[in-house]
């Protein structure tokens, strides 16, 4: 069966072949990633997209433009990594983390399967700030005669 590659989904194997290559490593240079899509030629060429990729659709903690894919992280300028639990995510980033294993060549479902195990928990909420908005209210009915009522009720004979 014959599979037309996505260009997001080509960078996540390329990236998730170096990590299984060099466990060790924390992240590695989009230079050494755009190294191994010229040695492998995964979808039979190096589509200009795949730079783009690499750069900004696929990364987790930018802002999406236009690309919402979650699959990596940006550690340091020039530097990346998939996506881990527990990164920061931009909160407009909303699609896809893993590829689709039906969407993949056979040959590397192996390696699909093994990232997703290794990195599922990642498949949460965003992170950071985007978390931030979520506590409005949270407090409400914590005094039920109202914060500024109980702060002053605190204060008597304070003078």
């Amino acid at each position: 069966m014959h599979h037309e590659l996505k260009v997001a989904d080509e960078v996540f194997l390329l990236v998730a072949m170096l990590h299984r290559q060099h466990p060790e490593r924390e992240d590695f240079e989009v230079k050494e990633v755009l190294d191994l899509a010229h040695a492998l030629k995964l979808a039979g060429e190096v589509r200009p997209g795949v730079a783009t990729h690499l750069s900004r659709h696929c990364v987790a903690n930018k802002s999406p433009q236009p690309g919402a894919y979650r699959m990596l992280y940006a550690t340091e300028h020039g530097r990346r990594r998939l996506l881990r639990p527990g990164d920061d995510v931009h909160p407009e980033r909303t699609g896809k983390m893993f590829p689709n294993l039906h969407e993949v060549p056979q040959q590397y479902g192996e390696l699909v399967r093994w990232a997703m195990e290794r990195y599922e928990a990642a498949d949460t909420a965003p992170t950071g700030l985007a978390g931030l908005t979520q506590l409005r209210g949270s407090g409400r009915g914590l005094w039920p005669e109202g914060a500024d009522a109980f702060v002053r009720e605190v204060r008597k004979g304070w003078e």
